[in-house]
């Protein structure tokens, strides 16, 4: 079964790729771009391998870009504030 999605594609890749995982680790933009994922120059990323011992948590950009009211918060903290795998925050 062909992966249509690329991130998909390039995940299991780096599962099965050893040195492609090195790489994507290790110079994320130009792996990504090399995998047909288009990356406005001045953006930077990052990638991070989580393992059994270690997690990597995403805090999310304030999409309002100003600092949290009290009521903010209780919306998030009704919402749950994760996505449903738990590593977003």
């Amino acid at each position: 079964m062909a992966l249509k999605n690329p991130i998909s594609r390039i995940i299991a890749k780096a599962w099965v790729d050893d040195q492609f995982k090195r790489d994507l680790l290790a110079n994320p933009k130009d792996v990504l771009k090399s995998e047909g994922i288009d990356i406005e120059d001045d953006i930077e990323i990052a990638v991070f391998e989580n393992t059994a011992k270690k997690k990597h948590y995403v805090l999310p950009e304030n999409p309002q870009n100003r600092p949290l009211t009290d009521a903010d918060f209780e919306i998030a903290i009704a919402a749950g504030a994760t996505s449903s795998d738990g590593n977003c925050l």
